[in-house]
């Protein structure tokens, strides 16, 4: 039975299906080239292999490789680890895999861990505690992890949710049709029609509570804006 959060291929898809190249963050992004510049630099990851959760179609992954760090994405959409694919074909110590993270474990220990506003696909605490877990298990001792452009709300629902369904419940929504977005097609824009998917908006608190619980230590809550915030944290 196919999982909830398996129908982002759904969003890959329309979006190629409609002449774009690229959904996601794409390697140009200079906000991302930034953050994760001014990341690798304090951590003194040049040389290391940094993990990446959700790695859509490894937009991430290009910018860190030429940062000088290994780099290792998972993801579980095809259409986009296929893009990821072509993308990080120039760079020797980039790979991907796919995997689903809330149900499969990941193999072997790296130096930093990524993800770029994919943890808030996740909504059922189970899966969330799951991922935790399995990306906590991954790391070397005292490792950082960036959590980038995660899904807030200073008011965000804080009870317990035990499914998809009840999410649903939760929100009044039924996440049903399409909404219009737009993607890269080179350097121009593509009108897409995208299926609508839920995200978990979490206030700050929440957050801190599952981090907490799974051993990260939290070192910076970075509210970006009313609807998104980056939280830095290493393995303790």
């Amino acid at each position: 039975m196919e999982k909830y959060y398996e129908k982002y291929e759904q969003r890959y898809r329309a979006v190629y299906a409609a002449g774009a190249d690229q959904w996601g963050y794409t390697p140009d992004d200079a906000t991302l080239n930034a953050v994760l510049r001014n990341w690798v630099s304090a951590h003194d990851l040049q040389g290391k292999t940094v993990l990446e959760l959700c790695c859509g179609e490894g937009g991430a992954g290009v910018i860190l490789s030429k940062l000088g760090c290994g780099y290792h994405g998972i993801d579980l959409a095809p259409s986009a680890l296929e893009t990821a694919k072509r993308l990080l074909s120039p760079f020797s110590a980039a790979s991907v895999e796919r995997l689903d993270l809330a149900m499969e474990t990941i193999q072997g220990e790296y130096d930093a861990a990524l993800d770029v506003m994919g943890f808030h696909m996740l909504l059922a605490d189970q899966d969330r505690a799951t991922y935790l877990r399995n990306v906590y298990q991954a790391l070397s001792p005292g490792a950082p992890m960036l959590f980038f452009n995660e899904a807030y709300s200073a008011n965000g629902y804080e009870g317990t949710v035990d499914s998809y369904e009840q999410w649903l419940e939760i929100t009044g929504e039924d996440f049903v049709g399409a909404v219009k977005k737009y993607a890269k097609k080179g350097s121009e824009k593509v009108e897409v029609m995208i299926p609508r998917m839920p995200g978990r908006y979490m206030r700050e608190s929440g957050y801190r509570a599952e981090l907490e619980a799974a051993g990260f230590v939290v070192d910076e809550f970075r509210i970006e804006n009313d609807w998104r915030a980056s939280i830095f944290v290493h393995k303790g």
